[in-house]
């Protein structure tokens, strides 16, 4: 009769076994038996013994480690210096706190206990940045960790999960933060009085309410990516509704409607075509350069595709525009029927180039470059955002779909199908308040 300490994986030849939260698994041929249950399980036994004793011989991690590290390092320097007495103290904590003795303590409450309750916390950091032997490790410096992060960051962009402005802002914002904090700034003091103290430097600070709020959002999910490792404990005001900053109430600046049908008069050949694809499918630049040949409808005059700043979303909308006269006669004149990109360059380059080249931001806007040379006191993104401010004076609830933004409530998202006719009224309604 067969007996096994282990779980057989048929299908995948090999035997499998959950400990501990953890699943073990051994193959065959690392057993050096045949793929079999019956010429294997003996030897699956004897390996689960084995590896059963290596495991439980393991010191168990502690949930407190990074305080214990603090406490080793204390104790090390004033045994080095002459102060066995006051050194027994710190390892004597040391170990209760390893042995479990305050694990029924609340994080917060410990870290007190280490840090805030020692009047000479400061001194000590200074202590050990002197001594080099007993330095604390890199991968407790703030600076090193951020670095960690974007090195993360980087192979998300690297593996199409993420943009490159995504990319770019995490790391503006995160090196905004390293330089406040000190890279050499332990990540042990990210507590709930520095992270209230960040967002008071941003509430005072002259950036706009936007990047104001990027800041806080890519800090936090560093301080979260740090907490989740069990590096930290995280500030247990990380995600407290209090630290939030107020609406941004400028007015939204746009191009005078009489002036519109002026600007793309002056405009020649593919210029006049983006500008219009900004004003007839609210496109960006970045829009523009992502057209694909086969999201234009070539028989019926139409663009149907998500919006290239949140493609990655499911939740992003596809929508489908329908193109006025001028609009298609351009994009039939000036278009691709093949290839990656709908519009090119005359050089057959794309309009914008953006990457990431050795953790560093290279971006190309030829569309931009092109635009200047009409000398126009309008910027291009004033006109999505011309389009969106006509749209919302007739047809409100279009404004979303037109901006190809992901819908906002659980209703939009989950219950209400748009209406693909009213929207092709609004853009109509559209292209003849500019005179298209």
């Amino acid at each position: 009769m067969i007996r096994t300490t282990m779980t057989w994986d048929a299908p995948k030849r090999r035997w499998r076994k959950m400990y501990k939260g953890r699943v073990y698994t051994i193959s065959c041929d690392t057993l050096g038996c045949p793929p079999t249950k019956a010429e294997s399980y003996q030897a699956a036994n004897r390996w689960w013994v084995t590896k059963k004793a290596e495991l439980d011989s393991q010191k168990p991690n502690c949930q407190f480690s990074h305080e214990v590290n603090t406490l080793n390092q204390r104790r090390d320097w004033l045994l080095k210096n002459g102060y066995p007495e006051h050194a027994r103290a710190y390892g004597e904590l040391a170990a209760e706190i390893e042995e479990g003795k305050y694990d029924d303590l609340h994080p917060s409450i410990l870290g007190q206990m280490i840090s805030g309750g020692d009047r000479f916390d400061s001194v000590w950091q200074d202590r050990l940045g002197r001594d080099h032997t007993s330095r604390v490790p890199e991968d407790r410096l703030v600076g090193w960790q951020i670095d960690r992060y974007l090195d993360l960051q980087l192979a998300r962009y690297h593996a199409g999960e993420i943009g490159v402005s995504e990319y770019a802002q995490t790391k503006q914002s995160l090196t905004a933060f390293k330089t406040w904090l000190n890279p050499e700034t332990l990540i042990d003091h990210l507590n709930p009085d520095k992270w209230e103290a960040w967002w008071l430097f941003l509430l005072k600070s002259g950036d706009s309410i936007e990047y104001k709020r990027k800041k806080v959002r890519n800090s936090r999910n560093f301080v979260s990516w740090l907490a989740e490792k069990g590096l930290i404990q995280p500030p247990l005001n990380l995600h407290s509704r209090r630290y939030r900053f107020g609406a941004d109430h400028r007015a939204v600046p746009t191009v005078p409607v009489q002036e519109v049908k002026g600007i793309v008069e002056k405009a020649k050949g593919q210029t006049k075509l983006h500008i219009l694809l900004m004003l007839n499918c609210g496109m960006t630049q970045q829009d523009i350069t992502d057209l694909k040949p086969e999201e234009i409808d070539w028989t019926d005059g139409t663009i149907t595709r998500r919006r290239s700043k949140t493609q990655h979303q499911k939740q992003t909308p596809i929508v489908r525009y329908r193109l006025w006269g001028e609009t298609w006669r351009l994009l039939q004149q000036y278009g691709n029927r093949i290839g990656e990109h709908a519009l090119l360059t005359t050089t057959g380059k794309a309009w914008v180039r953006d990457e990431i080249l050795d953790g560093k931001r290279h971006r190309v806007d030829a569309i931009r470059s092109a635009y200047r040379h009409l000398k126009i006191p309008f910027t291009l993104k004033l006109f999505r955002k011309t389009g969106s401010t006509m749209l919302d004076r007739e047809y409100p609830d279009c404004v979303e779909r037109y901006l190809g933004h992901v819908p906002r409530s659980i209703t939009d998202r989950s219950y209400v199908d748009p209406s693909q006719d009213r929207f092709d009224k609004a853009i109509a309604w559209l292209g003849r308040q500019f005179g298209f």
